[in-house]
């Protein structure tokens, strides 16, 4: 997954830190400017450390970093996701019947079946998590069908009938 983190100090270092470790691509970094005298923010030296764009604006809301954050360039998926809304309703590529649990024909349908029907221990592992990721993408505008491949990977691995 692609992101920009907005954080400080230790805790948003921790933050980079975790996303780094799952892989995912780090887009930018932003935090607030230091102040004269304080010590170096935690989060803005791990992300040079590791080579990554970093933004130290006064405000999110000035205009160079609202320019920034529209670039569509290196922050697209982030941003894309942090205003618009999910449309669940968006039709499945083919309709999936999941033997003894559910039949899907909408994201929407998918949503329910791992809320409802996915014992939380298998809903907290990380392959889920992953897919539910994976269908929140599809929801904001990503390939629908490229999220089928990820849920019938999954649903193979968690030994499920489904047609």
């Amino acid at each position: 997954m692609k992101i920009a983190i907005i954080g400080q100090q230790d805790f948003g270092k921790a933050v980079l830190e975790a996303f780094l470790a799952r892989k995912d691509e780090v887009a930018a970094v932003f935090c607030a400017p230091e102040k004269e005298g304080a010590r170096p923010d935690a989060l803005r030296l791990a992300a040079q450390e590791k080579g990554l764009k970093v933004h130290q604006f006064k405000s999110l809301k000035a205009p160079e970093a609202e320019e920034e954050q529209k670039d569509p360039s290196s922050h697209e998926r982030f941003y894309r996701g942090a205003g618009t809304r999910p449309n669940w309703s968006r039709p499945l590529p083919k309709l999936l019947i999941v033997s003894g649990v559910t039949t899907a024909a909408t994201l929407n349908d998918v949503r329910v079946m791992i809320e409802r029907h996915l014992p939380v221990a298998s809903r907290t592992n990380e392959m889920w998590r992953y897919v539910f990721n994976e269908l929140r993408e599809a929801a904001l505008g990503d390939d629908a069908a490229e999220f089928s491949s990820v849920l019938d990977m999954a649903l193979s691995l968690e030994g499920l009938e489904w047609a």
